[in-house]
């Protein structure tokens, strides 16, 4: 039976992203974090996800687009796993409205 450790998010360690029409500056994530959780404020936009993993916290990364991100429907949350090591993350929107509030951590 697999071990059970329920979502724990890093104290203090919430981002928020305004959502916009256009990529957000790429945004370091903690190396030690496995999951994020991603909360989309609001009530019409869709926002969308991208994330990297690198071999470096220096490594560029490619801007995300409403193409190749991740949706996450207005007014959801969902978790995803990044897995461990160096990563950054950039978002886009369907439309200026709201926001997404990226919250990383460990668990299952």
């Amino acid at each position: 039976m697999p071990d059970i450790k329920p979502f724990q998010p890093k104290p203090g360690g919430s981002i928020v992203v305004p959502n916009a029409v256009t990529a957000s500056a790429a945004a370091l994530l903690d190396d030690t974090a496995d999951q994020v959780a991603l909360t989309n404020t609001s009530a019409t936009a869709i926002a969308y996800w991208r994330c990297d993993n690198l071999s470096q916290s220096s490594d560029p990364v490619t801007a995300v687009t409403t193409a190749t991100g991740f949706p996450i429907l207005p007014g959801t949350q969902i978790r995803l796993t990044v897995g461990f090591g160096w990563k950054k993350f950039t978002v886009i929107a369907s439309a200026a409205d709201g926001n997404l509030i990226v919250s990383p951590g460990k668990g299952n």
